[in-house]
């Protein structure tokens, strides 16, 4: 696959050489736009991995973390700027929760646009003005913070800081195109991280200025963001390129809306991201007025010696929270990766709420070294449910897609739909999970104003995240016995004798499971002899659908691993050149499991191969005669599904193989072995008659 944009040649390495001449020989026009890819399939292995496409990825992705992790600083400064708001400035620390609550509101309504910003102006495009936008913030309130500043001010001014907050839902939305389904979960969990790392940055900044210049100073603190700004501005604009698949994706956002999980994924996000935002926005205020006699100096106020709330004490802590919560954002994604993202964010809530209980039980006894912990866990949890949760929105949207293919539609728009729904749910839901930073804060405002302390909000906070485990529960992990497939569909499950279960999710099919770790060696034989392990031999799971699930190569010494996903049966298939291919059922949701493959030496070999005009043709019978409905799968060289179809009432089939090649062909079909063969196929029709016993 080549990368062609409209008027210049993206090569692998990313840079931009000269431009081609135009038709005639004329060289373009000073019009001319670069940075601009207009074809990209991550999901092509060879692409991917051969083609540039990793690489490509990587580098947008390491800009793109960079830009946001500006942003974050920025929507995020209010929650170190508060700190050096000290009697001078005469705010009580019920206005303070207000001016911090603020950035996090206008963060989450800019989250909206940025995100179609994405598909109006390009990834790179926005991510170059977004980081501009940022010098509006900075450089009012370098003008404007100074003692006896108008709380009016400070409030518009905290207002402003919300540019930054809309950065995060436009980052997310770029990267997740070019990302493929088996790596977003990592993917998207480190660019969050990398955002999510700047409000541990903008802390350590504030402390650091604290420790030298001093209390009296804030409008350091702003100064320093300024030069960064500019940079990830310049760095994406040098750095970054467009997709213009993305560029077409109009009313994506609309689509989102009338989608249900939306809705629910969106109510998720609040309990995870909506927690981490928050608490960062008031970790350092809330030690300071659960704790005075920790965090309070002697200080002289109008000729009197006054017990004074001390910003340095407290700044030595507050950073710690929201830097671990982002180092395990990436963790979330990649246990959801690898677990499914339904049990992970189920598991993820039920700790979210034991240490909100520990916090609340720190509080009541006065215990600073049991509420730091309780703290700590609560950002830890939210780092990962943050990445859990995310995780759930592109497999949502591939399993959909998965189901309208095998109902019929053309599979590059199933793909595109998926893809353009999936960026504009990561907006709507990183939109109404800031919100719940804004609840946080209005939380606490209130718990403090009226009880003194906070542990009406930190009760508050446990019974939301048990409610959010059982949506959890109730929405993606509860089985369902009643099924509610297509009759195609349900052909399908029984093809590989499926539960009720996952008939049901082959319709509207659960995003998240718990998958079975395959593992084993591949082995050789000549003249019945075994001959050794067998290295590049390709493994490949395909599920009811027919859809390809995962597939492999072995690697030294035969070895293998993949995963099935929970409570599925699923077929797996091994071939290599020379030999005959091998299939097997294996079944999620048992634990894991080991199989040692071992491949006859195939007596055919390769002829030369027409470019087109191959079809396989053949008959399925098992004991009690003709098989219908049997599964059949084309699967060509380098594993990949390509083909599927069905036996009829009599055991027929007749599949188009398209190009031909060497292919490995498998059949199965329920309470029956299953069966797979390697062929080579010649110009016409080949036939391959199955027995199934």
């Amino acid at each position: 696959m080549t990368m062609v944009p409209e008027l210049d040649q993206v090569s692998p390495n990313g840079h931009h050489p000269a431009p081609p001449p135009a038709a005639g020989g004329t060289m373009p026009t000073a019009g001319a736009r670069r940075h601009w890819i207009t074809e990209w399939d991550a999901e092509d292995v060879e692409f991917w991995e051969n083609g540039g496409g990793k690489q490509i990825a990587r580098r947008n992705l390491a800009f793109s973390v960079f830009a946001e992790h500006v942003g974050f600083a920025v929507w995020t400064m209010w929650a170190t700027l508060v700190l050096f708001l000290g009697p001078k400035y005469g705010f009580t620390p019920a206005q303070k929760f207000t001016i911090t609550s603020l950035p996090a509101a206008v963060g989450g309504m800019a989250r909206l646009p940025y995100t179609l910003a994405v598909a109006r102006f390009g990834g790179r495009n926005w991510t170059i003005v977004s980081a501009l936008l940022l010098l509006i913030p900075c450089a009012a309130t370098l003008f404007l913070l100074e003692p006896g500043v108008e709380y009016s001010t400070v409030l518009l001014l905290g207002a402003l800081g919300g540019f930054g907050g809309g950065n995060f839902a436009s980052s997310m939305a770029n990267i997740n195109s070019f990302y493929p389904q088996r790596e977003k979960g990592w993917a998207l969990g480190l660019n969050a991280a990398g955002g999510n790392l700047g409000v541990a940055v903008i802390q350590l900044i504030g402390l650091a200025v604290l420790a030298t210049v001093g209390v009296n100073h804030p409008r350091v603190v702003v100064g320093v963001m300024i030069p960064l700004a500019v940079i990830a501005a310049l760095c994406a604009a040098l750095f970054m390129d467009n997709l213009a698949t993305v560029r077409n994706d109009k009313g994506a956002m609309r689509e989102a809306c009338r989608e249900p999980h939306t809705w629910v994924i969106s109510f998720l996000y609040i309990g995870t991201f909506g927690s981490f935002i928050g608490f960062g926005f008031a970790f350092g205020q809330v030690l300071l007025v659960q704790f005075p006699e920790t965090f309070d100096k002697i200080a002289m106020v109008n000729g009197t010696a006054t017990n004074v709330p001390d910003p340095v004490k407290a700044a030595y802590l507050t950073f710690l929270g929201p830097l671990i919560g982002s180092l395990t954002r990436p963790l979330g994604g990649k246990l959801a990766d690898q677990l499914g993202g339904a049990p992970v964010t189920f598991w993820n809530f039920f700790a979210m709420a034991a240490f909100a209980f520990t916090v609340l039980n720190a509080s009541a006894q006065g215990s600073l070294g049991m509420f730091l912990v309780g703290f700590i866990g609560l950002f830890v949890t939210a780092g990962i449910g943050n990445g859990s949760t995310y995780k759930m929105i592109p497999t949502m949207f591939k399993a959909r897609a998965d189901a309208a293919v095998a109902a019929g539609t053309d599979p590059e728009l199933a793909v595109r739909q998926a893809r353009r729904r999936s960026n504009a749910l990561i907006g709507i839901a990183g939109a109404i999970g800031a919100f719940g930073g804004l609840a946080v804060n209005i939380t606490f405002r209130e718990s403090f104003l009226h009880n003194k302390n906070g542990n009406a909000a930190y009760l508050s906070f446990a019974l939301v995240y048990l409610l959010m485990a059982a949506v959890t529960w109730l929405v993606y992990l509860q089985p369902r016995r009643i099924p509610t497939a297509s009759a195609a569909e349900v052909r399908a499950a029984r093809a590989l004798n499926l539960p009720p279960r996952y008939q049901q999710s082959a319709a509207s099919p659960s995003p998240m499971s718990v998958d079975l770790a395959v593992r084993g060696t591949v082995t050789g034989t000549r003249h019945g002899t075994v001959q050794g392990a067998l290295t590049g031999a390709s493994l490949t799971l395909i599920d009811a659908l027919g859809h390809e699930v995962s597939r492999t190569a072995s690697g030294p010494g035969g070895r293998f691993e993949m995963h099935v996903p929970g409570d599925q049966r699923c077929l797996l298939v091994a071939g290599a050149p020379g030999y005959a291919a091998l299939a097997l059922l294996v079944e999620g949701g048992a634990g894991d499991a080991r199989h040692h493959l071992v491949l006859a030496e195939s007596p055919e070999t390769p002829d030369t191969i027409a470019p087109t005009g191959c079809e396989v043709v053949g008959t399925v019978i098992g004991p009690r005669g003709p098989v219908g409905s049997a599964l059949v799968t084309l699967i060509d060289a380098a594993g990949a599904v390509y083909r599927t179809g069905y036996t009829d009432t009599d055991g027929r089939y007749r599949i188009d193989a398209g190009e031909g090649g060497q292919v490995t062909v498998s059949v199965a079909s329920a309470d029956l072995h299953p069966a797979a063969g390697a062929l080579y196929l010649r110009p016409g029709a080949h036939v391959y008659d199955v027995r199934l016993v």
